[in-house]
C-alpha cells in the first residue's frame, strides 16, 4: 500500500504578517520557527587562538584565519577568567551560516581593537554602527618586544551596511530574547571575577543577577555612553 505524501501547507497573507522577522514558516506543518539556534546563556563559542592565528569552532572545526559577520551585539569587560590574570575582554554575538548564534572572545590587544573599531564606525557615517554593519576578523602577526616570538592579533575591516532583513531579524531575536555567555559571568567564590563596562543595546547585562556594572558617574554619563554604542 502506497502512503499519500503531505503536500505543503498553503501559507496565508494574514499568517506571514503575523510571524517575527526571525521566524519562518514550515511549509510542510504550517508550524512557526525560530530561524536562530540559541539555548540561553550558550551561544555556539567560537575561538581565535593568538598562536595559531586561526578560528574554530570550540577547538574542533578550524574555521581558517578569517571571518565576516553581522554583529548582533557585543560586550566589553575586564577581570579574571578561567583562572587567568586579570585583562580585558569583549565578547561578539553574531549569527553564522548554519543559524546558529554564536559568541568569539577577544582579549587584551584584539578587544582594544574592537572597541577602537566599534567608535571608528560611529564616527565615520551617520548611520552605520557595529550591529548593523557586515565586518571582516582577519588575524595579524605581531613579533613580541620581550622575546621575539610571533602572536596574532585580531585586525577588523569595514565591509559596508549589512542587508536590513538581516539587521532587522537580528535586532527582534534580540529583544525577544536573553543574550549573553553564562561561563563569563561574574561567578563569586571562582577563578571568574569580572565587570561590564560597553555594551550594545541587544547583550543582556544581568547586572545585580552576578555581574558587577563599572557605573558611570551619573544617570546622563551613563546615558550618553550607551547612546554612542547604540545609536
Amino acid at each position: 500500500m502506497k502512503s499519500t505524501p503531505k503536500l505543503p501547507q498553503p501559507i496565508s497573507q494574514e499568517a506571514r504578517q503575523l510571524i517575527k522577522p526571525y521566524q519562518y514558516i514550515d511549509r510542510q506543518t504550517g508550524e512557526v520557527k525560530n530561524g536562530i539556534k540559541y539555548v540561553e546563556g550558550q551561544p555556539l563559542n567560537i575561538r581565535f587562538n593568538g598562536q595559531t592565528g586561526r578560528f574554530t569552532r570550540d577547538g574542533q572545526q578550524d574555521l581558517g584565519p578569517r571571518i565576516e559577520i553581522v554583529p548582533v551585539c557585543f560586550r566589553a569587560f575586564k577581570g579574571s577568567l578561567f583562572g587567568r590574570q586579570p585583562a580585558k575582554y569583549v565578547e561578539v554575538f553574531y549569527v553564522d551560516g548554519q543559524r546558529n548564534l554564536c559568541v568569539v572572545l577577544f582579549t587584551n590587544a584584539t578587544a582594544e581593537n574592537f572597541v577602537k573599531f566599534a567608535a571608528s564606525l560611529y564616527y565615520s557615517d551617520n548611520t552605520q554602527t557595529i550591529t548593523n554593519s557586515r565586518i571582516a576578523i582577519s588575524a595579524a602577526v605581531r613579533i613580541r618586544k620581550s622575546d621575539s616570538q610571533r602572536y596574532h592579533v585580531a585586525e577588523f575591516e569595514n565591509l559596508g551596511l549589512a542587508s536590513p532583513d538581516a539587521v532587522d531579524a537580528f535586532r527582534a531575536f534580540g529583544l525577544d530574547h536573553k543574550i549573553y555567555r553564562a561561563e563569563t559571568r561574574n561567578q563569586p567564590g571562582t577563578a571568574t571575577d569580572v565587570e561590564d563596562g560597553k555594551h550594545s543595546s541587544l547583550y543582556f547585562p544581568m547586572w545585580g543577577m552576578g555581574v558587577r556594572e563599572a557605573a558611570p558617574a551619573d544617570a546622563e554619563e551613563a546615558r550618553q555612553l550607551q547612546a554612542s554604542y547604540t545609536r
